[in-house]
């Protein structure tokens, strides 16, 4: 719920190490997320702008 996803950003945006995280949660992504990194065709790489904007260039291809 809403609540429950507050909660963890704000856990999330307080903790000073590093943590990978997987989620389709567009929410907690952008609420909680410094860099983010896309996994396409085999590779991963740094995508230097924010989900929505990753969002934008999916949904226009």
């Amino acid at each position: 719920d809403l609540d429950a996803v507050e909660a963890l950003i704000q856990g999330l945006v307080l903790f000073q190490g590093g943590i990978l995280m997987v989620s389709h949660d567009e929410h907690l992504i952008s609420g909680s997320v410094e860099e983010l990194w896309i996994v396409s065709e085999g590779r991963v790489a740094p995508f230097h702008g924010s989900f929505g904007e990753y969002k934008k260039i999916l949904h226009s291809s």
